[in-house]
């Protein structure tokens, strides 16, 4: 991925064709209703679907990623992945951003906190796979991030309880030795 200088471009329209195979014999009709059908698929799904352009900025999202993000649609768009995490998160996010665009192959196992706008930490698994053009130039990155916060703090205040646990049976047993 080059630098993470935070350029700015228009925003690219969910429908673009310019990721799909030219398929000829798509009668128009097919075509809006396949169109549809993805539209739907992507604006009904609990988890947040993205798009970001080879520098990092918000393109393309739909409503789920601004709930988790805590933000309206005008205040992510064209906004660098940056701009909602703290440095260790926004390295995580470069490296593994980095390996996409340099090796080609998506990843499904990227773990991000953000911080949404009312200063709520979330956790995040992420997916993400390079966008190429027509001419095979990579321009970006889509992907899925999926809030997992309230799993990821029953999992802390597990293994807080069971070091708890831990420590009072080792207790227990050092009284019992006296």
């Amino acid at each position: 991925m080059p630098s993470t200088k935070r350029k700015h471009k228009p925003s690219q329209n969910a429908s673009s064709t310019e990721n799909r195979p030219n398929t000829p014999d798509i009668k128009p009709e097919e075509e809006k209703i396949q169109k549809d059908r993805y539209r739907v698929i992507i604006e009904n799904v609990a988890d947040g679907f993205y798009e970001v352009d080879i520098h990092g900025n918000f393109t393309f999202f739909n409503d789920a990623l601004c709930r988790i993000f805590g933000f309206k649609r005008n205040q992510i768009r064209n906004r660098n992945f940056r701009d909602f995490m703290d440095e260790k998160n926004a390295k995580i996010a470069y490296e593994a951003f980095n390996g996409i665009y340099r090796t080609g192959k998506g990843v499904t196992d990227i773990h991000w906190e953000i911080t949404r706008k009312d200063g709520e930490t979330r956790y995040l698994e992420i997916s993400a796979n390079l966008i190429t053009d027509a001419k095979g130039e990579k321009i970006g990155f889509r992907g899925i991030a999926r809030d997992v916060t309230d799993k990821f703090l029953a999992q802390q205040a597990l293994k807080e309880s069971e070091a708890c646990a831990l420590e009072l049976s080792q207790v227990s047993s050092r009284a019992e030795q006296r």
